[in-house]
């Protein structure tokens, strides 16, 4: 249940396990078919995620295994927009290849830009 939600609550938090017990009960007891259950528990687990996660100090520092395990990065999707830029660009330009380093270099450092702001918003978002 906890995967498919966009906050990232800690699983072994206790607090997340009680509510996940409580959802669990209450969905039996109102005797619920299962394709209801699959659309009523994600929601009910989003709006409890979205009230705790501000309010938890361990919740608040977790970061769950979808961040861990991306291994993309900007700076080679800019380097790789600045190379097919820099091939069109450098048709209408006398120095052809030196049009398409600069636009690998562009791009470049605008990847670069964007993976700094991202690794900001991390650390400011733990604090």
């Amino acid at each position: 249940m906890s995967s498919e939600t966009t906050c990232h609550v800690d699983p072994q938090c206790p607090d997340v396990q009680a509510f996940i017990g409580r959802l669990k009960q209450d969905l039996n007891a109102r005797e619920m078919s299962g394709e209801l259950k699959r659309i009523v528990a994600p929601a009910k687990f989003e709006e409890f995620a979205s009230q705790h996660e501000p309010t938890c100090i361990r919740c608040k520092a977790y970061v769950g295994p979808r961040a861990s395990h991306d291994n993309r990065s900007a700076i080679w999707g800019g380097a790789t927009v600045g190379l097919i830029a820099g091939l069109v660009a450098g048709f209408f330009r006398e120095s052809y290849w030196q049009t398409v380093l600069y636009a690998v270099g562009i791009g470049s450092a605008l990847g670069l830009a964007a993976e700094l702001l991202a690794a900001s918003a991390i650390i400011l978002r733990r604090k």
